[in-house]
């Protein structure tokens, strides 16, 4: 279809100058957007998680606490429990939490258990550049068989419920809620 010669006729279709501008303006300034700088307190990319872990024929099922993205951690904590039965009947403050993993100044903490009735406790504690604190917790009870693991959150706001997993679909991130910053 041809023109007249009317406004959209010369050297310039003025809509796309319009959407090129637009465009340019946008690859401008998405890096800013991103944050490509220092990570501050509380941001998603602070965040934390437990990853849990087994080998298809292990005899061993791994917890790790570690960033959402590549970030170090101020102080990273992760506890072990054992529990009596499934499904876990009582409060998570009743446990005697042993084998506990510390790092500080580190991306990631691990532990391991062969046990198939286990609890973790977990927490992550990042520091910014300017002194924001962001700490992240939380409780889970494992059952854990040869070919799957059950999971089940002991944190009050974590998503309630059992959740099974098959041994074949782990390694399984699971959040940690961000809580008030410690004392």
């Amino acid at each position: 279809m041809m023109g007249d010669g009317g406004r959209e006729a010369g050297p310039f279709q003025w809509p796309f100058v319009g959407l090129a501008v637009l465009m340019l303006l946008l690859i401008l300034t998405t890096p800013s957007l991103l944050g490509v700088g220092a990570h501050s307190a509380g941001s998603p990319t602070t965040s934390a998680e437990l990853v849990v872990y087994r080998a298809v024929h292990g005899d061993r099922t791994d917890f790790y606490v570690m960033g959402v993205e590549t970030t170090g951690f101020q102080a990273l904590r992760l506890g072990l429990a054992a529990i009596p039965s499934w499904p876990f009947q009582g409060t998570p403050q009743n446990l005697t939490w042993t084998h506990w993993s510390n790092a500080t100044d580190s991306i990631s903490v691990s532990v391991n258990s062969s046990a198939p009735l286990v609890a973790v406790n977990a927490t992550a504690v990042f520091v910014d550049a300017q002194g924001g604190t962001a700490e992240y917790q939380g409780m889970y009870a494992f059952n854990v068989t040869a070919n799957s693991l059950l999971i089940e959150p002991l944190t009050p706001g974590l998503s309630p419920g059992v959740t099974s997993f098959a041994v074949t679909d782990l390694p399984e991130p699971l959040p940690l809620l961000e809580v008030a910053a410690p004392p």
